[in-house]
This record gives C-alpha cells, structure tokens and sequence, in this order.
C-alpha cells in the first residue's frame, strides 16, 4: 500500500523566546520529547508520533548571518490518511 504523506508547515512568530524556550512550549503542546541536532549550521528538532511527524527549525544558522530567518518553523508531516482532516489541523 502507498504512502500518501502530505505537509504542513507554520511559521512560529515569536521573537522574545529561543529555540530551547520554543522546543519546550512544542514539547508541552504535543506532549513529546523532542531530538535536536545541529544540520549544517541549523538546529532541527524532531518527534516521531502516532502516524505523524513534527520538526522545530532554528531561525538562526550558525554558518552564515545571510542563511538566517526571521522566524522559527513548525513542520508536521501526516503519515496516515486517517489525519488528513480539519480535525488534526485544529489539534
């Protein structure tokens, strides 16, 4: 059977917090332990969860001041086509 993984992805405005701050307010809304690493210059943290996944981007990149963001990024991945729906996207 085929995957069809679909994206969404949020920019997370809020400029007064840092990247730990805003892992630990993602940790606390999806109830998960988050795994971060430095890929190239940019700190991605990630949780696998049930038939979904979630990514936190650093606004910053360590390697260049030109590469950096304005805001941080939420991306979830949906692996299940039993979330594909307005439901999940209110969760």
């Amino acid at each position: 059977m085929k995957i069809n993984e679909r994206w969404l992805t949020f920019v997370l405005i809020d400029n007064n917090n840092s990247f730990e701050e805003m892992l630990a307010k993602i940790e606390l809304a999806f109830k998960c332990k988050l795994s971060c690493k430095d890929d190239k210059g940019r700190y991605i943290a990630r949780a696998e969860l049930d038939n979904f996944s979630i990514a936190v981007i650093d606004k910053i990149d360590r390697l260049s001041q030109l590469l950096c963001d304005e805001h941080y990024t939420l991306e979830i991945t949906i692996i299940s086509d039993k979330y594909f729906n307005s439901k999940f996207e209110n969760y």
